[in-house]
C-alpha cells in the first residue's frame, strides 16, 4: 500500500512538472512579442472603431426585414429585440455578423494574449510606453 501511495505521489509530481516544461515551451519567446501583440490588438481595435461609425451593424444580425423577436428564453436571456438570421447571429456567432464584431474579436484575442506574456520592463513606466503606444498606433491606423 505505501509503495503504491509513493508511485502515485511520484507519477504527480512527474505529470506537474511535464505541465510545467509544456507551458514553458508555450510561452518561451512570447515576452518579447508583447509589445506587437498590444499594437496589433490596438489596429483591431481601431478598425473595429471605424467599422461601427461607418456601416449599419444590424443588417446581417438579424432577419430582414426586421421582425419582432418571439418571447421564448433565448431571446429574452440574450436581451434580443429582433428575430436573428442564422441561429446565434445575435449572441454567441457574432463575430461573423459584420466587420465591427469580427474586428472586436481580433482585438479581445491579441490584447488577452498581450497580457498575459507582458512582462514588465520599467514598471509603471510601462504604464506610459504603453499608452503612447496606443496613441501612436491608434492615430496612423485611424487616418488610412
Amino acid at each position: 500500500m505505501a509503495t503504491r501511495l509513493a508511485t502515485d505521489i511520484a507519477l504527480v509530481g512527474t505529470v506537474r512538472g511535464s505541465v510545467r516544461r509544456v507551458r514553458n515551451l508555450l510561452l518561451e519567446g512570447w515576452e518579447e512579442m508583447s509589445w506587437l501583440l498590444f499594437a496589433i490588438s490596438v489596429v483591431f481595435y481601431t478598425l473595429s472603431q471605424k467599422a461601427q461609425h461607418t456601416g449599419d451593424t444590424s443588417k446581417n444580425k438579424y432577419k430582414q426585414p426586421l421582425q419582432v423577436a418571439p418571447g421564448n428564453w433565448y431571446y429574452k436571456l440574450f436581451s434580443l429585440k429582433y428575430k436573428e438570421r442564422f441561429p446565434l447571429s445575435g449572441s454567441l456567432l457574432i463575430a461573423f455578423t459584420d466587420a465591427y464584431h469580427a474586428w472586436q474579436l481580433g482585438f479581445k484575442v491579441f490584447f488577452s494574449v498581450a497580457i498575459v506574456t507582458y512582462r514588465p520592463l520599467l514598471g509603471w513606466g510601462d504604464a506610459l510606453i504603453y499608452f503612447f503606444l496606443f496613441g501612436v498606433v491608434f492615430t496612423i491606423a485611424y487616418r488610412k
